[in-house]
């Protein structure tokens, strides 16, 4: 039987440097279907430059449920006469859309491994679980708020941090839509490295 495929291309500026959340539509691809998604984001913070390709596979296994595979792949930093190029770590996990309609509603778990490049390569396996609620606004906009938390498995202990992400989207024709994100990517206390976010802003065109 043939898999529908669809190839979804995007751009993205963040400010200032730091990890992307990225929040996503709350359904799934659909049985059966094969989704890839990919982009090139640069972010600058002070003397600091980074570019990477986030990409994101997506695998139907029903109506509600799908596989999922996503990484950053390509990594650079630059500051200065330093450069680093590499290879950032491989998270898998799994969606389910529990509801549909006013708002969507759906949960995510996913696990990072560690199997980046030493520049980019987070210590042990980090396991996490987002939801995501999405409501669709008028003139084809549409509002998502991600709220999540990941545990991590360290040499000196375990951390627990949990991260939002809000964006505010809108729809030009079928294929192309455009964002405004905002990011708390680490929520945790003074003690654990505080509070982290940024902002980003991009768009999306769907190739097929």
């Amino acid at each position: 039987m043939r898999i529908p495929r669809a190839l979804l291309l995007g751009f993205f500026l963040s400010t200032p440097a730091g990890a992307q959340i990225m929040v996503e539509p709350s359904s799934t691809v659909g049985t059966r279907a094969l989704q890839i998604e990919t982009s090139l984001t640069h972010s600058r913070k002070e003397t600091l430059r980074s570019w990477s390709t986030p990409t994101l596979v997506r695998l139907g296994i029903g109506e509600a449920l799908e596989l999922r595979a996503e990484s950053d792949l390509w990594v650079r930093e630059a500051s200065g006469a330093n450069t680093h190029t590499g290879v950032a770590d491989l998270s898998v996990g799994l969606k389910w859309t529990a509801t549909v309609g006013q708002p969507g509603l759906s949960l995510l778990l996913h696990t990072n491994l560690p199997t980046g490049s030493h520049q980019w390569q987070r210590e042990g396996v980090h396991p996490s679980l987002r939801g995501i609620l999405e409501w669709n606004l008028a003139a084809g906009a549409h509002l998502g708020i991600m709220p999540g938390v990941e545990r991590s498995g360290m040499v000196d202990g375990v951390e627990t941090t949990g991260f939002l992400g809000l964006a505010l989207g809108k729809g030009w024709g079928k294929r192309f839509r455009t964002f405004l994100e905002l990011e708390l990517y680490h929520i945790a206390g003074s003690g654990t490295g505080g509070n982290t976010g940024n902002w980003n802003a991009g768009g999306t065109y769907l190739l097929g």
